[in-house]
């Protein structure tokens, strides 16, 4: 069940194929910066008070490859922190499409 949702498109979860495209990639868009802040938030308390500024100063200068490099070097489970946050999302995704549509046929 959890390697069915971790790959299967958000848009087919919350039943929005029929949208339109720009209004998909729209979806995606505002999705993926949703997790991301949540893996930010993760990694945030995770990483001590050196490991945070050096982070931020990476991060600032934008610098993709470097961010990553940094990383993999002070995350040992990055993999894994992404797929939890993944599936944790879209479940709550899933729920909240799951409640819409029970209003919706009540």
């Amino acid at each position: 069940m959890e390697d069915e949702l971790l790959n299967k498109d958000i848009i087919e979860i919350l039943g929005l194929e029929k949208v339109s495209e720009d209004k998909k990639t729209q979806l995606r868009e505002k999705m993926a910066k949703v997790l991301q802040n949540r893996i930010a938030n993760r990694l945030d308390d995770e990483f001590t008070e050196n490991q945070k500024q050096e982070f931020n100063t990476i991060s600032e200068a934008g610098d993709e490859n470097k961010i990553t490099a940094f990383l993999d070097a002070n995350v040992k489970n990055m993999e894994q922190l992404v797929m939890e946050e993944t599936l944790r999302y879209k479940h709550e995704m899933a729920d909240q499409a799951e409640d819409l549509k029970k209003m919706i046929q009540s």
